[in-house]
C-alpha cells in the first residue's frame, strides 16, 4: 500500500511551491526592469527597453507560473 504524507509534510510541500511561484514573478519582473533598464542607459532613447523587457519577463514569469501549477505532482 501506498503511504500518505502526513499534514506537515502536505503543508511544506505546499509552502514550498509558493516560495518558488513568488520567486519566479519576483525573478522575471526584477530581472526584466533591470536588463531594460541597462539597455535604455547604454542607448539612450527614453523608456522604451524598460517598458518593452519588463513586459516580456512579466510573460515569462506568468508562463513559468503556469507550467509550475500544470505539473503533475508525483
Amino acid at each position: 500500500m501506498r503511504k500518505t504524507p502526513n499534514a506537515g509534510a502536505q503543508s511544506d510541500d505546499s509552502y514550498r511551491l509558493g516560495n518558488r511561484v513568488l520567486a519566479e514573478l519576483i525573478a522575471g519582473i526584477g530581472g526584466g526592469a533591470f536588463i531594460g533598464w541597462t539597455i535604455d542607459q547604454l542607448i539612450g532613447r527614453g523608456h522604451w527597453g524598460l517598458l518593452v523587457v519588463m513586459g516580456l519577463g512579466t510573460f515569462a514569469a506568468f508562463r513559468n507560473i503556469i507550467r509550475i501549477s500544470t505539473r503533475r505532482s508525483e
